[in-house]
């Protein structure tokens, strides 16, 4: 494991000790301010602690997300527009705008390793965006294996156009590009994600809905008229078993008392908004 100095100040090792461990061959120094307690140190770790401001992207990104067998030569780090040039030569630093940066965040566990890394959906995007300066076999492999996931995407298509959307403009300035998006409402967003867990029922895994509902609801000032237009399309006319509203509440009630589904939105990973979970079941 490898440790920052100020976490081993944090766990009561002033210098005295330090340089104890460091003599006792328990702890290794692999340069100013990181040490690790095994000679040999796993370098995906060493990136982590060393530019925990970064996320991974590109083929990086592709790999650890397992859209791709290509192992990377290094290491592909998103940092801010304004952030400090990376001297490493085993990492290829891509400069993102500000603004832009953190949209598609997640974290993931790597080999024991917790990383920052942007999702599917932004890699999806960034794989569009890029796909003129990518090897034809390399995209033709990812876009394969996103075809192959295409219902774990949190990305909708549609046919029905006269459904008004939002347009956004996507300014990646440092590339000297743009690329405009037709983004759903935020009631259809509602919607469509309410259609899937219906489909599911109690075999849904997409327990961070749970919490996008809720935000949704209480902060989205969604068009109450438009939400209801849309639940008869997606819901009512579209899932054989749901007929009626009166259908919707007793699927969602078989759903939200489920034991496995209860045990699966405690964790907090999927708890975005850090309310209380009970609070968000009863609205």
């Amino acid at each position: 494991m490898i440790f920052l100095y100020k976490e081993l100040k944090n766990q009561g090792l002033d210098n005295y000790k330090i340089n104890k461990k460091l003599e006792n061959k328990e702890l290794y120094k692999i340069e100013i301010g990181l040490y690790s307690d095994t000679e040999k140190y796993n370098q995906l770790e060493y990136v982590v602690k060393k530019y925990p401001n970064s996320i991974f992207t590109s083929e990086s990104a592709f790999f650890y997300l397992g859209l791709t067998d290509y192992i990377p030569s290094k290491y592909f780090l998103a940092t801010k527009h304004n952030a400090k040039k990376i001297e490493n030569d085993k990492i290829e630093q891509i400069f993102m705008a500000n603004h832009f940066f953190e949209t598609g965040k997640t974290e993931m566990n790597y080999n024991n390793v917790n990383i920052n890394i942007y999702n599917k959906e932004r890699m999806l995007i960034e794989l569009v965006r890029n796909k003129n300066s990518i090897a034809f076999d390399y995209y033709k492999e990812i876009i394969s294996n996103y075809r192959e996931i295409a219902d774990e995407i949190d990305i909708g298509v549609h046919k029905n156009l006269d459904i008004k959307q939002e347009e956004y403009m996507f300014n990646f300035e440092v590339f000297n590009n743009s690329m405009t998006l037709l983004i759903n409402t935020k009631e259809q967003i509602f919607v469509e994600k309410l259609s899937s867990m219906l489909k599911h029922g109690i075999r849904t895994t997409r327990y961070k809905d749970i919490y996008d509902f809720y935000y949704l609801i209480t902060e989205g000032n969604m068009d109450k008229s438009l939400l209801i237009k849309l639940i008869n399309i997606y819901c009512i006319n579209n899932i054989s078993r749901i007929n009626t509203t009166s259908d919707i509440v007793n699927e969602l009630s078989r759903i939200f008392n489920n034991p496995n589904f209860l045990e699966n939105i405690q964790n907090s990973r999927y708890n975005w908004i850090g309310e209380n979970t009970n609070i968000v079941l009863i609205l």
